[in-house]
């Protein structure tokens, strides 16, 4: 899966390109943000690394390892995490919504009638909290 979006991590936002090579790894570049514009993290088998330019940092038990692990369960749910569906209405618009139980918290994954990828997927884990809206259609 590749997806362009406006993550927004314990309110701070940025825009950012996200690849899932395989369920669990994540390959996150921001691409516009005041300080980071350009960094891109990786999670591959559990590490985490930092990429800037030629520069390249392994993130061992650093916040930017936990927040890149966080951001990585947006996009591997599983139908084991299944706990419900329904239809809500925000300001005027109506979704369809699927939410996930996971070790750190509920996952919401709301839908659109008529788009093939979701609209957006926001969660609250480990205190955390995060919001990935698409901003392209695949």
């Amino acid at each position: 899966m590749e997806a362009v979006g406006l993550l927004e991590y314990d309110g701070e936002p940025f825009i950012v390109s996200v690849a899932v090579p395989k369920a669990g790894d994540l390959v996150l570049t921001i691409t516009d943000h005041e300080r980071l514009s350009g960094v891109t993290y990786t999670l591959t088998d559990g590490k985490a690394s930092l990429t800037y330019g030629s520069l390249s940092l392994p993130l061992d038990n650093a916040y930017a390892a936990d927040g890149l692990f966080l951001c990585s369960r947006l996009f591997a749910l599983s139908p084991d995490h299944f706990r419900e569906a329904r239809v809500v209405t925000e300001n005027g618009v109506t979704f369809s919504t699927m939410t996930f139980r996971t070790e750190e918290g509920d996952i919401t994954v709301l839908t659109q009638r008529g788009l093939s990828r979701p609209d957006r997927i926001t969660a609250d884990l480990n205190g955390h909290s995060l919001s990935f809206q698409f901003v392209n259609e695949p």
